[in-house]
C-alpha cells in the first residue's frame, strides 16, 4: 500500500506529531518566536550593576527585641534610640508606657548592624532614668545593642 504526501493521514501527522518524537507543533512554533524574543530582549536587565544589590542589601531590615522591666513604683515611660540614623522608637511625640512589673517585649524594624540604645525616666519627673535617659543625651554602660535579629536579656529597671 502507498500512501501519498497528500492524504489526510499524513498531513496529520506532519501537523501533530507524537509527542514521543518530539517535534514541535506548528501553533507552539508560532507561540516560540515571541518568547525566544521577550528572553532576548530581557537579556541586558540581567546585567545589573553590583551597586544596585548593595542598595537592596541596605534597605533590607532586622529586628532587635528589647525585653523590658519595670519595679519602680510609679509609670515609667520608655523610648529607643538609633545611634547611626535620626530615628526613635515609637516616635517623637509618643512613648511606650511600662505600668506594672511584667516583662515588655519591644520588637524594633532596624537596618542590619544598627545601634540601639535605650533610655527611659519616671513619668512626670526628670530626676530618675535609666539607659541613656528621656533624650538619650546621657552616658550609658550597657544600654545599647546591635541590631542582628536577636533579643536582648530581660532589662530591670529598679528603683
Amino acid at each position: 500500500m502507498t500512501h501519498r504526501a497528500s492524504s489526510p493521514e499524513l498531513t496529520k501527522m506532519r501537523e501533530y506529531p507524537d509527542r514521543r518524537s518530539g517535534a514541535v507543533r506548528p501553533s507552539a512554533r508560532r507561540l516560540l518566536i515571541p518568547v525566544l524574543l521577550a528572553f532576548v530582549c530581557a537579556i541586558p536587565l540581567l546585567d545589573r550593576p553590583v551597586r544596585a544589590q548593595e542598595d537592596d542589601e541596605e534597605t533590607e531590615e532586622v529586628t532587635l527585641t528589647f525585653s523590658v522591666q519595670s519595679f519602680h513604683e510609679n509609670v515609667v515611660s520608655l523610648k529607643f534610640y538609633s545611634r547611626d540614623r535620626d530615628i526613635v522608637w515609637p516616635d517623637d511625640e509618643e512613648v511606650y508606657l511600662l505600668d506594672d512589673s511584667e516583662v515588655h517585649e519591644f520588637t524594633l524594624a532596624c537596618e542590619p548592624g544598627e545601634q540601639i540604645c535605650y533610655g527611659a525616666w519616671v513619668r512626670g519627673e526628670g530626676e530618675t532614668t535609666w539607659g541613656c535617659g528621656q533624650d538619650c543625651d546621657e552616658d550609658c554602660e550597657e544600654c545599647c545593642y546591635i541590631a542582628d535579629d536577636s533579643e536582648t536579656p530581660v532589662i530591670r529597671l529598679n528603683p
